[in-house]
């Protein structure tokens, strides 16, 4: 842990924190309902805040982005796909959310969409930051937000089945000089968004992905650590991890099935 260095941390740290909150209100586990609603409460008073934060470009406005402000973008795709999730999780428990936030969030990602490159990209600039996990990003974001027939979903769904995952551990190179595909992370996103589309697109996708995912397991129990020359000092922990949250998503979605969940409606 010590050679991880701090940016690393935050990076685990910021792309997780929504689902470890998201996973705990849905586990129905309750021994101290005031200290937790008190939580869930304050952590939406934050995430609306935040994505209120000032924007230098137009086009950032609705989303979200890391805490430290590193770079000339505002929003990304990634982040703002989980805050969505958590606020998504929120309401279906119970909680106040507003539609106004939801609304410029739906409108960030829907500006995230690119027909020049016919994908979901990394962040709203005009330049090539095409990933298969912003793909399942896009399509799990309007999903969560109630959009589930989108146009621009559909044609990210397309997009997955054409630039599958068959190849195991092997980040697509879409931009002509830098790689911005991962193979884990991108399985991770590209399995939830392609099950919110169901039909065609969850049949092509998911038998495939399951085998190939057997075939690579390790004697240890692990996955190899990504191929990807940014997320591979995370080491195979990470991408265990990954796959094991890939795991848990399927049982909830056998659940889900079985118990005839309908899918979440917008909000308003």
């Amino acid at each position: 842990m010590a050679n991880i260095k701090i940016d690393g941390l935050r990076f685990i740290f910021q792309r997780f924190h929504n689902s470890a909150v998201e996973d705990d209100k849905s586990s129905g586990q309750n021994t101290d309902g005031q200290r937790i609603q008190s939580a869930i409460n304050k952590s939406l008073a934050a995430t609306l805040e935040m994505q209120h934060w000032p924007k230098d470009h137009e086009q950032d406005k609705g989303g979200w982005r890391y805490l430290d402000d590193s770079d000339a973008a505002d929003s990304d795709l990634s982040i703002t796909g989980w805050e969505l999730k958590f606020l998504r999780s929120a309401r279906n428990a119970g909680f106040n959310v507003p539609a106004q936030p939801i609304d410029d969030a739906v409108a960030y990602v829907r500006r995230c969409y690119s027909k020049q490159y016919g994908s979901f990209v990394y962040v709203n600039d005009g330049q090539d930051y095409r990933s298969r996990a912003m793909n399942g990003a896009g399509i799990l974001a309007l999903a969560h937000a109630g959009f589930h027939n989108a146009p621009e979903a559909h044609l990210a769904g397309d997009f997955l089945l054409v630039h599958d995952f068959s190849r195991y551990n092997v980040c697509l190179k879409f931009h002509p000089k830098y790689v911005h595909d991962r193979y884990h992370y991108g399985l991770l996103m590209a399995c939830q968004g392609m099950y919110q589309l169901g039909g065609k697109y969850w049949q092509a996708f998911f038998p495939p992905v399951v085998e190939i995912l057997l075939a690579h397991q390790q004697p240890d129990g692990s996955w190899p650590a990504e191929n990807h020359h940014y997320d591979a000092r995370f080491g195979n922990c990470y991408t265990t991890a990954l796959v094991l949250r890939w795991v848990q998503q399927q049982r909830y979605v056998i659940e889900r099935e079985r118990a005839a969940t309908p899918r979440p409606k917008r909000f308003g």
